[in-house]
């Protein structure tokens, strides 16, 4: 009730994708964790488990556990990011504009994980 409450969107969702992206999140993420996230962010669920994998495999790669659960705690939504556009905006970010300085962008960037949203 409180989660589709918060996104009633939700409704229009197959019931499978819902529960395949559930399942998803607690795999990514752990139970306790994906709960509370879910709970405050709901509309991930309507994301394809697959693309919530592939995010997350990708923060995790990149940024490495912590980071990645700093920024999902963040922005849970952000793992219904496709990996082609997390990887080009996290170059571009990287690269164009912090000149190749992986640290700073990655200051700048764990601060703000939505700005890996729109395409390098």
């Amino acid at each position: 009730h409180e989660v589709v409450s918060r996104s009633p969107r939700l409704l229009c969702s197959r019931a499978a994708t819902l529960t395949e992206s559930a399942d998803a999140c607690v795999r990514v993420l752990g139970l306790s964790e994906s709960t509370e996230l879910i709970r405050r962010t709901p509309s991930v669920l309507r994301s394809k488990a697959a693309t919530i994998e592939a995010a997350a495999d990708f923060f995790r790669e990149t940024f490495g556990e912590e980071q990645m659960q700093h920024m999902l705690g963040r922005n849970v939504s952000i793992l219904g990011t496709k990996r082609a556009t997390l990887e080009g905006s996290w170059q571009a970010w990287r690269d164009d504009v912090f000149g190749g300085d992986r640290e700073a962008a990655l200051d700048f960037v764990t601060k703000r994980p939505q700005l890996l949203r729109s395409k390098g």
